[in-house]
Formats: structure tokens, C-alpha cells, sequence
């Protein structure tokens, strides 16, 4: 029996020109779905702090203190960033407004994934000396409402700390105060500020 012409299933021959184009939308594809993985497990696209109040390295803060105690902030990173490298970080200090005339000293420092304190490298003001206590001691008296700069900058802790990229940190911020008043010297244990 013979075949009826119009049943009948035609075989088409792709074209250069066509191969091509099927060519370059699948290698497309495949470059937007390796892009997009790369983007989905970046440690920097997931912005998202440990808590939603948590500041991120690089944002400004400012500790607000009393005369008398310890206040502290911490700031969050990602473990990707480039080890030893210099991050940009305002921190300002505030002293309330009821209070009365102090000194202060801060201190910088993290804990590594043993739970062992890293105390870190930053760019202070001019007002404020290192001591080998592990401590930046303000030289001047911190007055009520007065804003005092401290922090310019912090390094990023080095290789020999390893720490996973795939994590976030932080580190922290402690402002520690005392009235000019009290024996800050003989309470602080330094020689002379």
C-alpha cells in the first residue's frame, strides 16, 4: 500500500546557522547556573548577621558609657575575608550626660574556633596609647556628651589563625570606664597614663 504524501513525516536537517544558536543558548544556561551557585554559596551574598540587631564590620558604632563599668559591641565578619588585611571601622565613644568626668581604656579582641582569645591589631586615634596590657588607654578625660573617636581601623587576624571561610565572627569592643576620681591608676594596674 502506498504511502499517502501528506502522513508522511519529513526528516529536516539542522542548519549551521541553527546549531549555532541551540550552541550558545545551552552554553548560556550553563554559565547563568554556575554563576548563580557561585553567587548562592558566597559567604559575602549572605549578608545576613548572626542577629538582626548585629553590626557588620565596616558599619559605624557608637558605645554609650557610664562613669563606672564595662560596655561592650560586637561586630560581625565573614571568616573570607582576606587575612591581615585593613577594614575601615568608626567606633566612637559616649559618655552620658548625667555623669561625671572619667578615663577610659578599650580593648579589641575575638575568639578563634578553639575559644581562644585573638587579640587584634587596630588603627587608633591619636589620643589613645597601646599598653602591654593589651589595652589603649585614653590620655585625656572623657566629659559628658563629649564623642570621642577610637577606632580608625582593624586588621583582619592572620593565616596562622584559620579561620573557615563559611563562618561568621565577631569580635569585640570593650570599653572600660572609671571617675577621675576614683584610683584608676592602682585599679587599672598601669604606671601612669
Amino acid at each position: 500500500m502506498g504511502k499517502i504524501k501528506a502522513f508522511e513525516k519529513k526528516k529536516r536537517k539542522i542548519s549551521t546557522k541553527e546549531s549555532w544558536y541551540i550552541f550558545s543558548i545551552v552554553m548560556l544556561s550553563v554559565a547563568f547556573l554556575i554563576v548563580l551557585s557561585f553567587y548562592l554559596h558566597n559567604p559575602f551574598s549572605q549578608g545576613t548577621p548572626i542577629s538582626i540587631n548585629q553590626t557588620m564590620l565596616g558599619e559605624s558604632i557608637n558605645v554609650v558609657v557610664e562613669d563606672s563599668g564595662a560596655f561592650s559591641e560586637t561586630i560581625a565578619f565573614h571568616g573570607s575575608l582576606l587575612p591581615n588585611f585593613s577594614i575601615s571601622q568608626d567606633a566612637f565613644l559616649t559618655l552620658k550626660a548625667n555623669q561625671q568626668n572619667c578615663k577610659a581604656r578599650v580593648k579589641v579582641f575575638m575568639f578563634d574556633d578553639q575559644n581562644s582569645i585573638i587579640n587584634l591589631s587596630v588603627g587608633l586615634t591619636s589620643d589613645w596609647e597601646a599598653y602591654a596590657d593589651g589595652y589603649y588607654y585614653y590620655t585625656g578625660e572623657i566629659t559628658p556628651e563629649l564623642v570621642v573617636k577610637f577606632l580608625r581601623t582593624v586588621d583582619i587576624p592572620g593565616i596562622e589563625q584559620n579561620l573557615s571561610s563559611s563562618k561568621i565572627y565577631s569580635f569585640i569592643v570593650t570599653v572600660e570606664t572609671l571617675p577621675i576620681t576614683a584610683d584608676y591608676l592602682t585599679l587599672w594596674k598601669i604606671a601612669s597614663v
